[in-house]
């Protein structure tokens, strides 16, 4: 079965070990993203680098939606190669400072309310400039819906982190005690996005081919 183009850019990058060539691959690819992490089932928009506050920047925001509720969910990444947890059951370094990044994140959205919500708005407008399907998109001109404090913004954090191959039954089981204990944390390995964007790349081929095969028909 040939493998199409989402996951070999993604398998590449995370086997390179270096989370910046990660994010070069998912900016390409966001798809991969909001496929694992979107909480809303339709206005799905993927923001790389988004700065909000004064000193904060997330490597990519994911703006979802549905009829009752706007989704802003962080996605920070660490390494692909880095671990999770050391053999005494203590996070790893990377992990440690990911937790606390995030954490601070949270801190800041639940009391910056409104500057929050200007920030998502700016980079809406921002990156409708840049992208013609975002400025036709309803995501864009509903924009300012998210200033309205009526409005709800649900806000999630994701970690993505080294390997699922590394981790021990301890080891998953640490990681679902610290995002039942942290307010909208999820800790995801790389292989849940290899695992979708291979998937994903049959569905597309198969769709495409189903396409092909109407149009001659």
């Amino acid at each position: 079965m040939k493998i199409h183009q989402a996951y070999r850019t993604l398998s590449f990058a995370v086997a390179k070990g270096g989370e910046r060539d990660v994010h070069t691959a998912l900016k390409t690819r966001p798809r991969v993203l909001w496929l694992a992490f979107s909480h809303g089932w339709h206005e799905n928009v993927v923001l790389s680098e988004f700065r909000f506050g004064t000193e904060y920047r997330a490597d990519f925001l994911l703006l979802s939606a549905h009829s009752g509720a706007w989704h802003a969910t962080f996605i920070e990444l660490k390494p692909p190669n880095a671990r999770l947890y050391l053999k005494d059951g203590t996070e790893s370094v990377p992990l440690r400072r990911a937790l606390r990044q995030v954490k601070d994140w949270a801190n800041w959205t639940q009391k910056n309310d409104g500057s929050f919500r200007q920030d998502l708005r700016r980079a809406l407008e921002e990156t409708a400039k840049k992208d013609r399907d975002i400025e036709t998109n309803p995501s864009n001109y509903s924009g300012n819906r998210l200033l309205d404090p009526r409005t709800v913004v649900f806000d999630h954090y994701v970690i993505v982190i080294g390997r699922r191959q590394e981790l021990t039954a301890r080891d998953q089981e640490r990681r679902s005690t610290e995002s039942i204990h942290t307010h909208g944390l999820e800790i995801a390995t790389y292989d849940r996005l290899l695992d979708l964007a291979r998937k994903d790349d049959v569905t597309l081929r198969n769709a495409r081919m189903a396409l092909r095969g109407a149009c001659r028909s």
